[in-house]
């Protein structure tokens, strides 16, 4: 049998199969091969040889008697091309000219068959699609390997959603196509696309958390003033506490590792572990689940000895963190009852999954990770607040 048809008689009987669960977990890698593999053939391979003929067909004697060179004039000899002289038994008699005579030549190639043990190369390139079977954008994957080899590992960049006391969206679906070519000797075949691999990728959830902090760039002391915050969670959220709290963000903060490949979740990374540094490091804390406050006058952040004066949340705020899926904001208004006039700003997530303002002071305070919105700046003047820090009354999640 020819080689050609060996070798697609074995392509299009290998398969692919995926080597891990067909859901993986946020950042886990999805791994696939093909097989089987072959090595050798002993097979009949058609190879291509060469084919040169040429000659002199004379009809008189000559009296030069090799074979000549070429059809080159340069190299014929004289004799050949000149008078062709009769020879006799006593020898030449005389010259006749214009005898006729053959001149010819063949060449080429001509197919030949070369039986043999052959390896087989295998060459497979990886596609990576999404629900419409479509080629996934290059942003949504990353393959740390590559997409060529028998072999290939890919993770997938998973949606975000809110982590709410509600079901988890259903997975997306992704798929993994193999397309393969063999090789043996100088035969190669054509492409085939094997069938593709399902792999459903779920949504990772994150928790929308604001933390207010009482001192400047969320530090836990100032001077002689503890540090304190207050951290707010929607009325939707399953957390209510900063007990169930701390171990989420921890969960939260191994998955995100497992996702820097990704640009943004690099990113969030880094926001998310200030806000779990900083929630460590303060001595006070007040826990909250609500969709809004409408006078921050009514939550406690330090509680003191019957003479000295506690410390409330409202007009002592100058710093904020806040994480959540992305276009998730919150907005703080100066004025209880989330009255505008006195100063609002709105906080908003983008895909980096964090807003940090380290220092609310000043009417124009300045964000990283997401967006700052100043909606109303403060009005200034003999009665009113020129700035943020300090002056927070009343707040939303938007």
């Amino acid at each position: 049998m020819a080689l050609l048809d060996i070798l697609n008689g074995i392509r299009d009987g290998m398969t692919s199969q995926l080597t891990s669960p067909a859901q993986p977990q946020p950042g886990e890698l999805v791994t696939a091969t093909v097989t089987p593999l072959p090595q050798t053939l002993e097979a009949t391979d058609i190879v291509n040889g060469t084919l040169d003929l040429k000659w002199v067909g004379k009809d008189v004697m000559y009296g030069t008697s090799d074979l000549e060179p070429s059809f080159a004039p340069a190299d014929l000899n004289a004799a050949t091309i000149g008078a062709k002289p009769i020879t006799g038994a006593t020898g030449i008699i005389g010259g006749i000219a214009g005898t006729p005579g053959l001149l010819g030549q063949l060449q080429g190639t001509i197919p030949l068959p070369a039986p043999g043990t052959f390896p087989v190369s295998v060459n497979v390139t990886w596609l990576v699609l999404d629900e419409n079977h479509n080629q996934l954008a290059a942003n949504q994957f990353n393959a740390p390997s590559g997409l060529n080899g028998t072999n290939v590992a890919v993770a997938f960049a998973p949606e975000t959603t809110e982590l709410t006391d509600g079901p988890l969206p259903s997975p997306k679906q992704r798929f993994l196509r193999a397309q393969v070519t063999l090789s043996a000797g100088s035969v190669t075949t054509g492409q085939r696309s094997l069938p593709d691999l399902p792999v459903l990728v779920p949504p990772l959830p994150i928790p929308t958390v604001l933390a207010l902090f009482l001192h400047a760039n969320f530090q836990p002391r100032s001077g002689d003033d503890d540090g304190a915050v207050l951290v707010v969670v929607p009325q939707s959220s399953p957390l209510r506490s900063i007990g169930q709290l701390q171990p989420v963000l921890t969960t939260l903060q191994s998955t995100i590792g497992n996702l820097t490949s990704f640009g943004s979740f690099a990113t969030f990374l880094l926001g998310l572990g200030d806000l779990v540094q900083a929630l460590g490091a303060q001595p006070y804390v007040q826990f909250r689940a609500a969709d809004a406050i409408n006078n921050l006058n009514d939550i406690t952040l330090i509680q003191r000895s019957w003479y000295e004066n506690d410390t409330e949340a409202e007009d002592e705020l100058s710093s904020l963190i806040l994480i959540g899926r992305e276009g998730r904001g919150a907005a703080c208004f100066n004025d209880r009852d989330r009255n505008d006039d006195e100063g609002k700003f709105t906080v908003k997530t983008t895909e980096n999954l964090f807003v940090i303002v380290r220092d609310l002071d000043g009417k124009n305070p300045a964000a990283e990770g997401g967006s700052i919105t100043i909606d109303k700046q403060p009005p200034g003047g003999l009665f009113n607040p020129d700035k943020f820090n300090d002056e927070l009354s009343s707040f939303e999640f938007v």
